[in-house]
């Protein structure tokens, strides 16, 4: 005979005192939906209920979902430039990917492996953006947000001529022995060049990252950091460089690894580096649209762009 209590909950006579469900219990995929019925016909003691707990639910939700291949992320990553128009699609793509799929393979050494996390916030302006309340925003302010990109970057340098313009930060640069262990993290965003018809990968040093450790932002110059890449400069680390002119160069063998060696990496390096603080601000679209056709202005509303008044 079951019991009632005023909270709505139902108790069974075969389970711990402590333990009780909801009757309207969401459950994870694949399991039965009168969960209670089913541990009242497995178990007849707590010892049992636990352990078919255990065995049977608890790994269900526990479980992490499977993460995307390598290939299959390369492969969505070199066909968004296609949908660099449509905020939608770079919004699906952030949603699949964002921290959901290995690391890819971006170039290898003999004894390093470098490879790209899929992840949001790769890249920090170099000026964070006042906070306005929207419990006080005037109609310009909330007009505001339609005039600036809410994927893309842009990149300014007093000299470069190389430096791309404009940039989508799809992730972050980590590194491991060739022989296996821990994923490294480096202060290298991993960033499209959104212009043109190649679409290039750079690197682009992150002045202004998290650090876990502290808890907080923490600013680092390239220059008095370690170097990364000592066959590069052996020095100092570079502020931006191109690692492939072209995103479809960016492939991985048939044994999942980068084809791009670094020996290659650095000699595209040494063509398209740049050395001196690079500001990270934002893309305003009204800019952006004068070399981006289709994206002039955002329309926040349908999540796409809409034509220029």
């Amino acid at each position: 005979m079951q019991s009632r209590n005023p909270s709505g909950k139902v108790s069974s006579p075969h389970l711990p005192h402590h333990i009780s469900y909801q009757a309207n219990l969401s459950l994870p995929d694949g399991l039965p939906t009168d969960l209670l019925a089913l541990v009242r016909s497995k178990t007849r003691s707590p010892e049992a209920y636990l352990a078919w707990t255990q065995n049977n639910l608890l790994q269900k939700i526990n479980s992490p979902p499977a993460k995307l291949p390598a290939a299959d992320a390369l492969t969505k990553i070199q066909s968004l430039p296609a949908n660099f128009t449509n905020l939608q699609a770079i919004m699906a793509f952030t949603d699949a990917l964002n921290n959901n799929s290995v690391p890819i393979p971006l170039f290898q050494s003999t004894t390093t492996q470098y490879l790209v996390v899929v992840k949001a916030g790769a890249l920090s302006l170099s000026v964070p953006p006042i906070i306005v309340s929207s419990l006080h925003q005037t109609d310009a302010e909330v007009d505001n947000r339609t005039k600036v990109h809410p994927f893309f970057c842009s990149l300014t340098h007093p000299s470069s001529t190389t430096l791309p313009k404009y940039v989508y930060p799809v992730g972050q640069l980590y590194h491991k022995p060739s022989t296996g262990g821990e994923l490294a993290e480096t202060n290298y965003a991993v960033v499209i060049n959104v212009l043109g018809q190649d679409y290039g990968i750079w690197l682009v040093w992150n002045r202004r990252g998290f650090s876990a450790e502290a808890d907080d932002e923490v600013v680092t110059d390239p220059a008095k950091e370690k170097s990364l890449f000592v066959g590069l400069d052996a020095t100092k680390n570079f502020e931006a460089v191109q690692v492939v002119g072209k995103l479809s160069e960016w492939k991985l063998g048939a044994n999942g690894a980068s084809v791009l060696t670094l020996g290659e990496f650095e000699g595209n390096a040494r063509r398209a580096k740049v050395e001196g603080e690079i500001v990270v601000g934002v893309a305003k679209v009204e800019e952006l649209g004068r070399v981006l056709p289709g994206a002039g202005v955002v329309d926040w509303g349908s999540g796409g762009p809409r034509p220029e008044a």
